[in-house]
């Protein structure tokens, strides 16, 4: 006697996310709050991760770059009570 079954088999995977990838996720419902809550958390997570020593191999010219557009994105984000 045959039988049919199905089992589950978790495998592990790396999937290459682009930044197309995540703009068309966020056009797909613009008034997610969660979705770009729980992006920006994810970054954070990263760029607290970044290592010093990483840091210190970069070129000033880089860190310019980096540095001004941090400051750019934050004050997107500038609380309009803040002056």
């Amino acid at each position: 006697m045959k039988v049919t079954k199905f089992i589950d088999i978790q495998q592990e995977i790396e999937v290459e996310i682009s930044a197309e990838d995540v703009v068309s996720a966020i056009s797909e419902d613009p008034n997610s709050k969660i979705t770009c809550m729980t992006g920006i958390n994810n970054v954070s997570k990263f760029l607290t991760a970044v290592p010093e020593s990483v840091i210190n191999e970069m070129h000033n010219s880089t860190k310019k770059i980096i540095y001004d557009y941090f400051i750019e994105q934050a004050n997107r984000f500038k609380p309009l009570d803040i002056t």
